[in-house]
Protein backbone atom coordinates (compact mmCIF):
# COMPACT_ATOMS: atom_id res chain seq x y z
CA UNK A 1 0.00 0.00 0.00
CA UNK A 2 3.07 2.67 1.02
CA UNK A 3 4.42 2.07 -2.91
CA UNK A 4 1.06 2.80 -4.33
CA UNK A 5 1.20 5.97 -2.90
CA UNK A 6 4.72 6.94 -3.11
CA UNK A 7 3.85 5.61 -6.81
CA UNK A 8 0.79 7.48 -6.96
CA UNK A 9 2.52 10.88 -5.22
CA UNK A 10 5.38 11.07 -8.18
CA UNK A 11 2.88 10.28 -10.85
CA UNK A 12 0.63 13.06 -9.55
CA UNK A 13 4.70 15.49 -9.48
CA UNK A 14 5.30 14.95 -13.15
CA UNK A 15 1.56 15.08 -14.11
CA UNK A 16 1.28 18.34 -12.52
CA UNK A 17 4.89 19.58 -14.23
CA UNK A 18 3.52 18.49 -17.41
CA UNK A 19 1.58 21.88 -17.98
CA UNK A 20 -0.22 23.08 -21.11
CA UNK A 21 1.43 23.01 -24.59
CA UNK A 22 0.47 25.62 -27.67
CA UNK A 23 -2.64 26.51 -25.65
CA UNK A 24 -4.15 29.32 -27.35
CA UNK A 25 -5.80 31.92 -24.29
CA UNK A 26 -8.39 34.26 -25.13
CA UNK A 27 -7.98 37.69 -22.26
CA UNK A 28 -11.91 37.35 -21.92
CA UNK A 29 -11.89 33.64 -20.84
CA UNK A 30 -8.37 34.53 -19.04
CA UNK A 31 -9.51 37.35 -17.35
CA UNK A 32 -12.93 35.18 -15.93
CA UNK A 33 -10.66 32.11 -15.12
CA UNK A 34 -8.90 34.83 -12.53
CA UNK A 35 -12.12 35.88 -11.38
CA UNK A 36 -13.36 32.47 -11.18
CA UNK A 37 -10.43 31.65 -9.08
CA UNK A 38 -10.46 34.18 -6.80
CA UNK A 39 -13.67 33.83 -6.05
CA UNK A 40 -13.23 30.16 -5.44
CA UNK A 41 -10.70 31.22 -2.57
CA UNK A 42 -12.22 33.25 -1.22
CA UNK A 43 -14.67 30.43 -0.79
CA UNK A 44 -17.60 31.98 -2.87
CA UNK A 45 -18.03 28.52 -5.23
CA UNK A 46 -21.52 29.57 -6.76
CA UNK A 47 -19.77 33.04 -8.09
CA UNK A 48 -16.82 30.80 -8.90
CA UNK A 49 -18.76 27.96 -10.81
CA UNK A 50 -20.78 30.74 -12.72
CA UNK A 51 -17.64 32.81 -13.78
CA UNK A 52 -15.99 29.54 -14.72
CA UNK A 53 -18.77 28.96 -17.44
CA UNK A 54 -18.40 32.34 -18.36
CA UNK A 55 -14.51 31.48 -19.31
CA UNK A 56 -15.68 28.60 -20.84
CA UNK A 57 -18.11 30.09 -23.27
CA UNK A 58 -15.50 32.86 -23.89
CA UNK A 59 -13.42 30.12 -25.10
CA UNK A 60 -14.28 26.69 -24.63
CA UNK A 61 -10.41 25.77 -25.61
CA UNK A 62 -8.85 27.28 -22.40
CA UNK A 63 -8.61 23.69 -20.15
CA UNK A 64 -7.60 26.04 -17.05
CA UNK A 65 -11.92 27.22 -16.94
CA UNK A 66 -12.51 22.51 -16.86
CA UNK A 67 -9.70 21.97 -14.20
CA UNK A 68 -11.19 24.93 -12.03
CA UNK A 69 -14.55 23.78 -12.30
CA UNK A 70 -12.84 19.76 -11.99
CA UNK A 71 -11.36 20.97 -8.77
CA UNK A 72 -13.81 22.58 -6.68
CA UNK A 73 -16.53 19.15 -7.78
CA UNK A 74 -13.72 16.56 -6.81
CA UNK A 75 -13.69 19.26 -3.37
CA UNK A 76 -17.20 19.29 -2.67
CA UNK A 77 -17.27 15.29 -3.01
CA UNK A 78 -18.79 15.23 -6.66
CA UNK A 79 -16.75 13.07 -8.38
CA UNK A 80 -18.94 12.09 -10.90
CA UNK A 81 -19.45 16.10 -12.15
CA UNK A 82 -15.30 15.87 -11.87
CA UNK A 83 -14.24 13.59 -13.92
CA UNK A 84 -16.84 15.14 -16.38
CA UNK A 85 -14.97 18.26 -16.76
CA UNK A 86 -11.53 16.82 -16.76
CA UNK A 87 -12.67 14.54 -19.78
CA UNK A 88 -13.58 17.81 -21.38
CA UNK A 89 -10.28 19.15 -20.77
CA UNK A 90 -8.60 16.18 -21.81
CA UNK A 91 -11.01 16.44 -25.61
CA UNK A 92 -9.23 19.47 -25.73
CA UNK A 93 -5.71 19.62 -24.61
CA UNK A 94 -4.13 15.37 -25.19
CA UNK A 95 -2.33 16.27 -21.86
CA UNK A 96 -1.94 13.11 -19.52
CA UNK A 97 -2.44 14.75 -16.73
CA UNK A 98 -6.29 14.53 -17.24
CA UNK A 99 -6.55 10.85 -17.42
CA UNK A 100 -4.18 10.56 -14.06
CA UNK A 101 -6.25 12.84 -12.18
CA UNK A 102 -9.61 10.91 -13.12
CA UNK A 103 -7.28 7.82 -12.22
CA UNK A 104 -6.46 9.09 -8.54
CA UNK A 105 -10.29 10.40 -8.21
CA UNK A 106 -10.80 7.00 -9.19
CA UNK A 107 -9.03 4.66 -6.72
CA UNK A 108 -9.85 7.34 -3.74
CA UNK A 109 -13.36 5.97 -4.20
CA UNK A 110 -12.54 2.45 -4.33
CA UNK A 111 -13.10 2.31 -8.20
CA UNK A 112 -10.30 0.47 -8.60
CA UNK A 113 -11.21 -0.68 -12.07
CA UNK A 114 -11.40 2.58 -13.70
CA UNK A 115 -8.30 3.79 -11.92
CA UNK A 116 -6.53 1.33 -13.22
CA UNK A 117 -7.34 1.88 -16.61
CA UNK A 118 -7.03 5.65 -16.60
CA UNK A 119 -3.82 5.52 -14.61
CA UNK A 120 -2.75 3.17 -17.48
CA UNK A 121 -3.95 5.66 -20.19
CA UNK A 122 -1.78 8.42 -18.41
CA UNK A 123 1.14 6.35 -18.18
CA UNK A 124 1.04 5.29 -21.29
CA UNK A 125 0.63 8.61 -22.94
CA UNK A 126 4.04 9.55 -24.83
CA UNK A 127 3.91 13.15 -23.41
CA UNK A 128 3.97 11.26 -19.76
CA UNK A 129 7.11 8.78 -21.14
CA UNK A 130 8.80 12.20 -22.23
CA UNK A 131 8.50 14.29 -19.32
CA UNK A 132 9.42 11.08 -16.97
CA UNK A 133 12.64 10.65 -18.94
CA UNK A 134 13.53 14.16 -18.60
CA UNK A 135 12.91 14.42 -14.10
CA UNK A 136 14.30 10.62 -13.62
CA UNK A 137 16.49 10.35 -11.01
CA UNK A 138 14.89 13.71 -8.99
CA UNK A 139 12.98 11.87 -6.86
CA UNK A 140 14.83 10.58 -3.52
CA UNK A 141 13.96 7.61 -1.78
Amino acid sequence: MKRIGIVLALAITICSCAGVKGQKKDSKAVTSYLAAYNAYRQGNTEEAHHLANKAIKKDPKYTSSYTLKAAMYDESNEIDKAISYYNQAYAVDNNPKYPFFIGEMAYRKGRYDDAVKYLNKAVSHDDFNKLKEKTQGLAVY
